[in-house]
């Protein structure tokens, strides 16, 4: 394995960190590890160069006069127009203490079943190992998944057991990272026209007429009996 080792230097903090960029340059800082954080500066294109050999799961030796610090890359801050690092921080670790972080899970392979949809469920898995035993990622192949209903779980991970363990206990193993799934057509729903009932209406209007009529002032009876 190659040792990954990257010069900086301290950071004058009176000078601002705009004029530290203009001068292609990259502020930084140095954290963990049990150490008060430390504000460090590096060449922009020297860092850009380390990173086409290395991952955030990759020791990277930091070259800070006569110290050498074992790192991770903890964050990268890049300008969303431009992409120029505008920040990275690193993480201190101690080489002979385990650490925990995620690792990201790599598929590969084609999936070539038409009828269905291949869902990931998850990307990335916390592990915890030596910082020099973390893997760059984990591979996954989906190439074999043909059927609707099949996946591939945590426990289909290839890991160095005595390196490395996956952080969701023996149960957890069995979550799936992808799954295969029928893809299920959308029907539409057709629109029920209103009905309109007959003679509803016209019931309603008599009602209605009905209600207007004045009463009748009494029945036959009642008015000849009024005439004798």
């Amino acid at each position: 394995m190659n040792k990954h080792k990257f010069k900086i230097q301290p950071r004058d903090l009176e000078k601002k960190a705009k004029r530290v960029r203009a001068e292609g340059l990259v502020p930084a800082n140095v954290f963990g590890n049990d150490k008060d954080s430390q504000t460090v500066q590096f060449d922009a294109h020297d860092f850009l160069m380390l990173l086409k050999d290395v991952n955030e799961t990759s020791v990277i030796y930091l070259q800070l006069g006569k110290k050498e610090i074992p790192v991770l890359i903890e964050e990268i801050q890049r300008h969303p127009a431009s992409d120029d690092f505008i920040h990275v921080s690193f993480r201190a670790v101690n080489l002979k203490e385990k650490i925990q972080t995620e690792i990201p899970i790599e598929l590969v392979g084609k999936f070539e079943l038409a009828e269905a949809v291949l869902v990931t469920v998850r990307d990335e898995v916390e592990v915890e190992a030596l910082p020099t035993d973390l893997p760059e990622k984990f591979v996954l192949d989906i190439s074999g998944l043909n059927e609707v209903g099949q996946s591939l779980t945590l426990a289909d991970l290839d890991v160095d057991k005595d390196k490395v363990e996956i952080m969701v206990g023996e149960e957890g193993l069995e979550a799936p990272v992808v799954l295969v799934q029928e893809v299920k057509e959308e029907v539409e729903e057709e629109e029920t026209p209103e009905t309109e009932i007959i003679g509803e209406g016209e019931e309603e209007g008599k009602e209605g007429a009905d209600e207007d009529m004045p009463a009748e002032e009494g029945s036959k009876e009642e008015n000849e009996g009024k005439e004798e």
